[in-house]
């Protein structure tokens, strides 16, 4: 079984890559990034994930950005940014696992009026630890 540290490892490993840093001023971050942080950061979470035989989980890959004339968002950035992520991880195939968009991106309001945009991902992994298959 793999757990949510390992799920957000693959995921991040694929879009931790020069095709997005070279656009994002911060860093892609397991979980949750710096609460102090006024950079355009990513992070990588896990909303949920079973342990069936064909592990299945939903993946959250949340792009912050600052707003800009601190009220709007940076409707560019986020569709480009948006875009790339999609590209790296829609229908993905890996040695231990592969990823479907199945939310290509989605803006929220947060709460501190700043604006995140939500690129949602199922991840599938076939568990090699069962004994009776």
């Amino acid at each position: 079984m793999k757990t949510a540290f390992d799920i957000v490892k693959d995921v991040r490993g694929m879009i931790n890559v020069p095709e997005v840093l070279n656009y994002i001023d911060g860093k892609i971050y397991p979980f949750v990034m710096p609460s102090n942080s006024s950079k355009q950061n990513i992070t990588v979470s896990v909303l949920s994930a079973n342990n069936d035989w064909m592990q299945e989980a939903t993946v959250n890959i949340r792009i912050h950005s600052p707003n800009i004339n601190g009220t709007l968002p940076d409707l560019k950035h986020y569709d480009l940014i948006s875009k790339i992520i999609c590209s790296l991880t829609d229908s993905q195939y890996r040695d231990t696992f592969h990823t479907e968009v199945i939310e290509p991106g989605r803006l929220y309001r947060d709460q501190d009026g700043s604006h995140v945009c939500v690129v949602q991902i199922d991840y599938y992994s076939i568990q090699n630890n069962y004994k009776n298959i």
